[in-house]
């Protein structure tokens, strides 16, 4: 009777310690691109450049008794297109785009609701330009990116969900001498 009632409440014990091992992770992505182009001379030029840049980070892990489960999940696609056409001159268009997020989360056993952190950002760049008779430019970039993270105990569920997308569109019509240069820079921090 006495060895059963101490095992039982070494079991109680051990439960109620949230003794299960720590779960941490975390997980990162840079995705960038730059896309240039120029058109120049004495007669007529075109001249179109696309960059697609997709990306995806996925993590889960469970920590030794199966208790607790964490995951994270990020996606992302960057998109640049950009297109010149002109007559006796110079045309032509630059462009920039970065986009950056990390996620990290962790529990320190079932009884401990952990903690979850994460951040997104952009930062685009565009010049669209022409010095000459007739021409005209097209330039377009975007991002759209999702950061998802749960963390499951037998004591409730934890989320955090992010979203950005951001677009750029230039298109100048060009006579003489014309342009558009700018740049726009999102942050984007999430926390619990």
């Amino acid at each position: 009777m006495r060895r059963g009632f101490a095992v039982s409440t070494a079991l109680v014990l051990l439960l109620t310690s949230g003794a299960f091992a720590a779960v941490q992770q975390g997980q990162a992505f840079g995705v960038s691109a730059t896309n240039d182009g120029q058109v120049g001379g004495s007669g007529t030029g075109n001249l179109a450049s696309i960059n697609v840049v997709p990306m995806a980070n996925i993590q889960s892990a469970t920590d030794g008794g199966g208790v607790v489960q964490v995951s994270q999940v990020g996606l992302g696609s960057l998109f640049q297109g950009a297109s010149v056409a002109g007559l006796y001159g110079l045309y032509g268009f630059n462009q920039s785009a970065t986009a950056l997020g990390q996620q990290n989360q962790s529990s320190l056993g079932f009884l401990n609701p952990g903690t979850q952190a994460q951040n997104m950002g952009t930062t685009f760049g565009q010049n669209v330009y022409g010095v000459g008779r007739l021409g005209s430019a097209l330039a377009s970039q975007s991002f759209v990116g999702t950061q998802n993270q749960i963390i499951a105990t037998p004591y409730g569920i934890q989320a955090n969900i992010q979203c950005l997308g951001i677009s750029m569109i230039d298109a100048p019509g060009v006579s003489a001498v014309g342009g558009v240069n700018r740049m726009v820079t999102i942050n984007r921090n999430l926390a619990f």
